[in-house]
């Protein structure tokens, strides 16, 4: 099971939002670039970086995450954030990350991703498929509901060809108190087996248990930045084959 680290800034700063309330951001840094070679050193699968700025329409990181692309080299990289038409779609392409994040464009605009994936293949992208509690998928910086349940999601993904899905629990997101077990217990095996799983992952045990789901990966913020569990110990956790 993969282990990726997440990297959330806002105004330049590397932040965490508790369930996506601004309200609740906490900032663990203002110098980015220190934070991820301190992250580079502990051998994560990839790096999960969002563009907080651009995701609540109110600027941008592009040149902030252009510096720290090269201290990435030798990780899969995806980015997210904001990524609402084809113009800013194709600009993060551009700057050489192996993948972007789609949520909002995903529900709105199918028809667009579709020639998007037909375009650049489904590998280079990955579904989010954040959702509330009731269960339903939520866009527009999670402020948004859209009529359609979790495992729609998961069939507009297949119809589209993503080969990849990061699926959040709002809820849990930030929290610290462990992943939407029960949610992601509904999902099928070929379901798990695409997705990337975030919110509230904070324990080895938590790992061992989404790694028996047989998810695909699992993207850690929080836990990262506020040093509850050794990072490497999370990662062996992930790679182990007991």
């Amino acid at each position: 099971m993969e282990v990726w680290a997440s990297i959330d800034l806002l105004e330049g700063n590397v932040v965490r939002l508790i369930r996506g309330e601004m309200g609740n951001a906490i900032v663990y840094s203002t110098k980015p670039l220190h934070v991820v070679r301190k992250l580079t050193s502990y051998g994560f699968d990839g790096f999960h970086i969002v563009d907080l700025d651009r995701a609540l329409g109110r600027g941008s990181n592009f040149e902030l995450i252009r510096n720290i692309l090269p201290e990435l080299r030798g990780f899969k990289v995806q980015l997210g954030g904001g990524m609402r038409d084809r113009d800013s779609i194709k600009d993060a392409l551009a700057l050489g990350v192996d993948r972007v994040v789609l949520g909002t464009v995903l529900v709105r605009s199918p028809s667009l991703v579709r020639e998007l994936v037909e375009e650049y293949s489904g590998d280079r992208f990955v579904a989010a498929l954040d959702y509330d509690q009731t269960g339903s998928v939520v866009y527009n910086g999670w402020t948004t509901r859209a009529r359609m349940r979790l495992e729609e999601g998961y069939a507009r993904v297949r119809a589209l060809g993503i080969r990849h899905v990061l699926a959040t629990s709002v809820a849990n997101d930030g929290t610290l108190s462990g992943p939407d077990l029960e949610r992601l217990k509904e999902l099928g095996e070929d379901e798990r087996s695409i997705t990337y799983v975030s919110g509230g992952i904070s324990s080895v045990s938590h790992i061992r248990t989404l790694k028996s789901l047989g998810v695909k990966g699992v993207v850690l913020g929080r836990v990262l930045y506020e040093q509850l569990v050794s990072p490497r110990s999370l990662i062996e956790a992930a790679r182990s084959q007991t």
